[in-house]
């Protein structure tokens, strides 16, 4: 068998501090026929340099230099110009282990999959912590692994996780200008996919420290963005004549956890909030477009339903009650996961 190729796609912006630590860890793969899509997104600070110092003398890799347009637009970039059968999406912050890509090979001798899952590591200020997001196992198509994972409460829409045969992405792009474009890219790629296998072995590390990085504020913006990701998705499945998916449990339950992951968890885990009054009339009201999937989402036991009820009756009860540690401790553990 000949040797199989991979793509890896690194968007930056404005990462000087952190974009050399990322091409090392890729660079250095121990499986050697790689190739490094490097997207800058018009950083205005010095992380251009340092990829060219980095860069300088390997031939593999491609740097495309473009006006700022955002993460989508970056990823999209790289994607009209990779040459590999596999593609990875890495953050320009974070990085992945030396190895990966030796053990994406070794799987795709074995089961010829389409899409390859793995676990990730989210690191902190207090070190890291290791996400489990599937147990070993393989999958005839991706519409049973989305049916399954979802139902068990183990799927995550990252691509940062996953390795996606080319064919398999086909003409499918990021949406452009919007947030949770992982959400959209996502579960439209697994639905293409014939063959999906989940490795029992981390290979990512998400690097959760950086102040300026997009997941570390949120506004009004992130729910009219949530709401659209979610419109092109219901839209996508209607064209495909897919009415089966778009009318499931495990369909509407996906979208309640987007809902309750994406927005309401950022209102006790820190995060900041630009505008807070404004944020949180806009997601009350957004709830009239989600709360159908709450009765299909089997993990809302009936307490989690009645907390999410007080949100939604007074959110600014429920502001001054989030600082209450039960409360709190409670959301963290039980009701609200990250991906």
């Amino acid at each position: 068998m000949t040797q199989i190729l991979f793509s890896f796609i690194i968007p930056v912006y404005n990462l000087e501090a952190y974009i050399e630590r990322c091409l090392r860890s890729v660079i250095d793969q121990t499986y050697k026929n790689i190739e490094v899509v490097i997207v800058d997104d018009g950083s205005t600070d010095k992380s251009l340099s340092v990829v060219r110092a980095v860069c300088c003398s390997d031939n593999r890799i491609k740097i495309i230099e473009k006006n700022n347009e955002g993460l989508s637009s970056a990823r999209n970039a790289g994607l009209e110009c990779v040459s590999g059968q596999y593609v990875f999406f890495v953050d320009g912050d974070d990085w992945v282990d030396i190895d990966l890509c030796q053990k994406i090979f070794n799987e795709i001798l074995f089961h010829a999959p389409d899409v390859i899952v793995y676990d990730l590591f989210y690191v902190g200020k207090y070190g890291a912590s290791l996400k489990k997001h599937s147990e070993k196992n393989s999958y005839s198509s991706g519409l049973s692994y989305l049916q399954s994972t979802i139902s068990n409460c183990s799927y995550s829409p990252t691509v940062c996780n996953k390795s996606f045969k080319r064919s398999c992405i086909g003409e499918t792009r990021f949406p452009v200008g919007l947030m949770y474009e992982d959400v959209y890219f996502s579960f439209v790629s697994l639905l293409n996919a014939d063959v999906v296998t989940c490795i029992d072995d981390s290979g990512y590390y998400y690097d959760r420290n950086r102040n300026g990085s997009i997941t570390s504020t949120i506004s009004a913006k992130n729910v009219y963005d949530l709401i659209d990701i979610v419109a092109r998705l219901d839209k996508y499945l209607i064209l495909k004549d897919m009415f089966g998916v778009l009318s499931s449990v495990y369909y509407s339950k996906y979208k309640m956890e987007r809902y309750i992951n994406e927005l309401l968890l950022k209102l006790v885990d820190g995060s900041r909030i630009e505008d807070k009054k404004s944020y949180l009339a806009v997601l009350s009201r957004s709830f009239e477009r989600f709360k159908k999937s709450i009765v299909f989402s089997r993990n809302i036991t009936l307490l989690n339903y009645f907390i999410l009820k007080l949100f939604f009756l007074s959110p600014f009860l429920f502001q001054s009650l989030r600082y209450v540690f039960f409360l709190k401790k409670y959301f963290s553990r039980n009701v609200l996961r990250y991906d």
